[in-house]
């Protein structure tokens, strides 16, 4: 008569290895779609959330957070404060040419980068007029790592720039032979076309 307690079923059932979980890779953004997406994110006041995210990695619930005043155009850095930072520490991150030509179109002295109460329904907007059908997770922060990564080959710097906490092994696992080298010189050398900048407001003239 088999014992009650201790090695039944449901020990056995414990003792059985479960097969480790395949980890996805990242999904990144094509410059074509990156392209299409900053040519159209002025008219959905949204030029700054793709820029920052594409050329800078600066993680979404951060952007959400960011003001303005800690973009310091002038010195060419953003301030990543400890107080809006997933990890808690302070971070700067440069702003390359590629970012300083972007928000050259959208930069202001201070206030929000991005208006959270419109966000939620202008984003989805944005997507469906650059044509992106499927968005993949954490798209602008993954798409910056793995063209940064291609780019420079440098994945200290890298993973320095956007936050990472425990050395390189990430990035080389993640994010290392995603897209090409030119593929992401492609990517780096994006610039606005006149089109690409926010539409001013119409200003009625008197008669």
């Amino acid at each position: 008569m088999p014992s009650r307690t201790g090695g039944g079923d449901d020990n056995l059932a414990k003792r059985i290895a479960r097969p480790a979980r395949e980890e996805k890779e990242p999904g990144v953004l094509t410059v074509d779609q990156a392209h299409r997406l900053l040519r159209r994110a002025g008219e959905f006041e949204l030029l700054p959330y793709m820029a920052l995210g594409l050329f800078a990695g600066i993680r979404a619930a951060e952007l959400m957070r960011l003001d303005w005043a800690a973009i310091k155009s002038d010195e060419r850095m953003i301030v990543i404060g400890a107080d809006i930072a997933k990890t808690r520490s302070r971070r700067v991150i440069p702003i390359n040419d590629t970012l300083a030509a972007w928000l050259a179109l959208c930069l202001k002295p201070s206030g929000p980068v991005v208006d959270q109460k419109s966000f939620l329904k202008r984003f989805p907007q944005l997507k469906h007029a650059a044509g992106i059908k499927h968005w993949p997770n954490n798209a602008l922060r993954h798409s910056y790592a793995s063209y940064h990564l291609a780019a420079y080959m440098n994945p200290i710097q890298t993973a320095h720039f956007m936050g990472h906490v425990g050395g390189t092994e990430m990035l080389h696992s993640h994010y290392k032979g995603l897209v090409s080298k030119t593929e992401a010189d492609r990517f780096w050398a994006l610039r606005p076309s006149p089109s690409s900048a926010p539409k001013a407001p119409e200003i009625a003239t008197a008669n």
